[in-house]
């Protein structure tokens, strides 16, 4: 209705990505102070494929694309220095090392056009 109403764009969906981005910016605050890096990146997946789920199928699939690339600015790159300095040798380093959360690191950063910052990193680590 709304959407047929032209008030979805206008009205909902600027609410929806405020209200969105305002809930897990506070909940990102104390979940990086909580978790262990490599949890919180598990989390994080969690929330945005939970929420693109919810998207799909509750709002309206044009806004798939500006939620989730809220959530990876309030969940991702807000907290990516803390992600790498935190649990960047510790991921490469684990027995088994945790390749999956690597890789996801790594698509991540890709996504978000920060790879740059995670080069960095890599490039150090192998310096050592």
């Amino acid at each position: 209705m709304l959407i047929s109403l032209d008030l979805y764009s206008s009205i909902f969906e600027k609410k929806l990505l405020d209200k969105t981005c305002y809930f897990y910016q506070m909940q990102s605050r104390d979940l990086i102070k909580k978790y262990e890096i490599p949890d919180y990146l598990r989390f994080l997946l969690s929330i945005i494929q939970n929420e693109k789920a919810w998207t799909e199928n509750y709002i309206d699939k044009r806004s798939l694309t500006d939620i989730i690339q809220s959530l990876e600015k309030v969940l991702i790159v807000d907290h990516y220095q803390a992600i790498l300095e935190r649990g960047f040798h510790e991921m490469v380093t684990a027995k088994p090392v945790m390749s999956d959360l690597i890789k996801l690191l790594f698509e991540f950063s890709q996504a978000i056009s920060i790879l740059d910052r995670l080069k960095a990193y890599w490039s150090a680590y192998i310096k050592e």
